[in-house]
């Protein structure tokens, strides 16, 4: 995951003004927020999800199943 606009990290600079050049390349909360929600709805478990600098925050493709391996 890349940097995500918080509270926290705004307020690592003074009046919680970001540099533009950061500020530029945050993925807002909001969009991790809607991420979550689409994993709940979609009913998908064991899949990693990510969300990175520059690219839109989408669930993605579903994976293949799992194979459960015994031995």
């Amino acid at each position: 995951m890349g940097p995500v606009d918080t509270a926290m990290l705004r307020g690592l600079f003074p009046g919680q003004q970001l540099p533009a050049k950061i500020a530029e390349s945050l993925i807002q909360d909001t969009d991790i927020a809607q991420q979550m929600m689409d994993v709940i709805e979609s009913g998908r478990t064991g899949d990693n999800f990510g969300a990175w600098m520059g690219e839109d925050v989408e669930l993605g493709a579903e994976q293949p199943p799992h194979r459960k391996i015994t031995g």
